[in-house]
């Protein structure tokens, strides 16, 4: 979909969310994700094509306007107001720049693709390999619930979805997306943490590596020692010297 009309279509959503009725704004959401998302042959064969992320984007941008819409069911805490700028001409200031990334990993399974996606879609399955209860809807605008912590769970909200091959949700402000390619027999995944901040990065990479590490073993009935701690010193010495050094 070109840039014009997922920009288009993200607009017309923006000034109908609060007027429209809920089932009306759910189902214009889901055509906008299922339109945008990138399922050509010809896409498969052009990852870098730099269109596809900012289509991306624009699906992030889309999601967390559904995101504050689905979550006004619940109560919420009241935003407190920004601190007011006591630099001179603040209101007249340039935008600053933020460096964000997107971290790749890339595995083989010699798993069918139906057995990987459903290691990747069903939460039982995920809080198996996880280890952390995890509650996922699988359906466009559906919740992800990830308890890391009992006071401090991640929930987000299922962005696009393409069963069996491409699932992704919005990750705190950031995004994760799961590609897979593959047969009875095996299996290519590919998974993509876009917009990730540069303080985060080696976490992240150390977490992800570590979680899909966990996945093999689902797989595979193995069990090995906890990872993270190794993969941070080494995710901390082969990226840190390649992030954008705050001013």
């Amino acid at each position: 979909m070109p840039y014009s009309t997922a920009a288009c279509y993200i607009k017309r959503y923006i000034t109908r969310v609060n007027v429209a009725p809920k089932a009306n704004s759910e189902t214009e959401f889901e055509l906008l994700l299922v339109s945008a998302s990138p399922r050509s042959q010809e896409e498969k064969e052009s990852p870098q094509d730099p269109d596809r992320d900012i289509e991306f984007e624009l699906l992030l941008a889309a999601a967390s306007f559904f995101q504050l819409d689905l979550r006004s069911r619940s109560p919420q805490k009241s935003a407190e107001p920004l601190p007011a700028s006591s630099e001179p001409g603040a209101e007249d200031s340039v935008a600053k720049l933020a460096a964000i990334y997107r971290l790749d990993f890339d595995r083989e399974y010699a798993e069918s693709l139906e057995r990987v996606w459903f290691a990747i879609s069903d939460e039982a399955e995920v809080s198996k390999w996880m280890k952390y209860p995890v509650k996922l809807e699988l359906w466009v605008g559906g919740a992800i619930r990830v308890d890391f912590a009992p006071d401090e769970p991640l929930e987000e909200i299922i962005c696009a979805l393409c069963a069996p091959r491409h699932l992704a949700y919005l990750w705190g402000d950031s995004f994760v997306r799961w590609e897979l390619d593959g047969d009875a027999v095996a299996t290519r995944l590919r998974l993509s943490h876009i917009g990730v901040r540069p303080e985060l990065v080696v976490a992240m990479g150390a977490g992800w590596h570590a979680f899909l590490d966990q996945l093999e073993d689902h797989f595979t009935g193995a069990s090995r020692p906890d990872r993270y701690v190794d993969l941070t010193e080494r995710y901390e010495a082969e990226l840190r010297p390649h992030l954008t050094r705050r001013p």
